[in-house]
């Protein structure tokens, strides 16, 4: 279906809509619904708008607008923008005679921008709930109706995120309007989006964006690894990494603790990986500021499980039998479960860079030893490594 959009400003002239201190309705629903008519346009996305002036316009002229235009079928999308007296986040309404189809898509893509939404929902009139409350959705014909109101202006942190935001918003309604009609979306050289072609996957998306599949998924809050082709997903920010080393908690580590070994504050930790409380998990990763690989602490400390023998735990980290029952001051070979035993320094200062496209398996064929070595020698508990991460070998 060749899908044309109909993008509707509310107010206009006399007809200032809500206001909230200098912050007029009419002014911020036409300045997003141009950026929205811009954006489509460079998409090459049929559409119209039906006020880009500060002109008064009736409901029925707009309607006549659209439908001299386009008509009123079900291939038409009109989406009325304006603002909220008292629900703060991003409120879309939609149509009686729709699916929440158009509405979900919005929604999830103004999620994908980090912008709060209230909710999506149908509003009936009150004296005949087979009616549509809205006017301009009750009498635009089979097509796509759906009104957003991005703002509260009862809520000024809110009205004021859109408005110093609004080209956010407006992007985030051109994404949602390119997922539902099928066309391809560009991005705006502003953030980093990418459309799902046939063949593609989580993993090769993240390691064309030096990102790792789980940071994709909390970016698109994605609950599986299923992708359809046409998707847009967002590629969260690249962090940093030369001046920071990578470390993976284990049980009983605290940021204390860590922070302590590492030379560095709490609060340096908690601010470079967003964290608002010091609760840990085993296995979480943690990005450790102003640290080269040679502040790693020196010495380890292995967990005896079952199966273990002396020789195999050597061999793992490169280190003889003799010089790991010399550093624990054992007369024997012989191991229980849960025992701690220290592991002596190797000796060896070898690292290597990760770079785009190595795996642990690469990694460790082409330096002759083994994915586990290494997942040890440098705290992994996962195979996710990122490029410019320095590992020992």
């Amino acid at each position: 279906m060749n899908y044309k959009v109909a993008i509707n400003p509310v107010g206009g002239g006399s007809d200032t809509g809500l206001k909230s201190g200098d912050i007029l309705e009419k002014d911020v629903s036409l300045l997003v619904s141009n950026y929205i008519k811009g954006r489509l346009d460079e998409l090459g996305i049929e559409n119209i708008i039906t006020r880009t002036t500060d002109d008064n316009i009736s409901l029925d002229e707009r309607i006549d607008f659209i439908d001299s235009s386009f008509g009123l079928g079900d291939d038409v999308i009109v989406i009325t923008n304006g603002l909220s007296s008292s629900v703060s986040g991003v409120e879309i309404i939609y149509a009686l005679r729709d699916s929440s189809s158009f509405a979900r898509t919005l929604a999830q893509q103004f999620l994908n921008s980090d912008i709060d939404v209230n909710k999506y929902y149908q509003l009936r009139m009150e004296e005949d709930t087979f009616l549509d409350s809205d006017y301009i959705i009750r009498n635009t014909g089979d097509s796509e109706s759906v009104i957003i109101n991005y703002a509260s202006v009862s809520n000024g942190d809110d009205l004021n995120n859109f408005v110093n935001n609004y080209e956010d918003y407006g992007e985030a309604v051109v994404r949602a309007i390119a997922i539902y009609t099928k066309n391809d979306y560009v991005p705006t050289s502003k953030g980093d989006y990418y459309t799902v072609k046939k063949g593609d996957s989580l993993y090769s998306i993240a390691r064309l964006y030096d990102v790792s599949v789980a940071d994709l998924k909390i970016a698109n809050k994605l609950t599986s690894n299923v992708l359809s082709i046409g998707q847009v997903l967002k590629i969260p920010d690249i962090v940093e990494k030369s001046d920071t080393s990578v470390y993976y908690v284990k049980k009983g580590d605290s940021l204390y603790g860590i922070a302590k070994s590492y030379g560095v504050s709490v609060e340096d930790i908690k601010k470079l990986n967003n964290l608002s409380n010091n609760n840990l998990s085993i296995g979480q990763e943690l990005l450790i500021p102003g640290l080269s690989s040679e502040n790693v602490p020196s010495v380890k400390v292995y967990t005896v499980v079952k199966g273990d023998s002396l020789y195999k735990i050597a061999n793992l980290y490169g280190v003889s039998v003799d010089d790991l029952k010399s550093a624990n001051k054992l007369s024997s070979s012989v191991l229980s479960i849960g025992q701690q035993l220290v592991i002596p320094d190797s000796g060896s200062s070898k690292t290597y860079v990760v770079k785009r496209g190595d795996t642990l398996y690469s990694i460790a064929r082409d330096n002759n030893t083994t994915v586990d070595r290494l997942k040890i020698l440098n705290g992994l508990v996962g195979n996710t490594l990122s490029v410019g991460q320095v590992l020992k070998l």
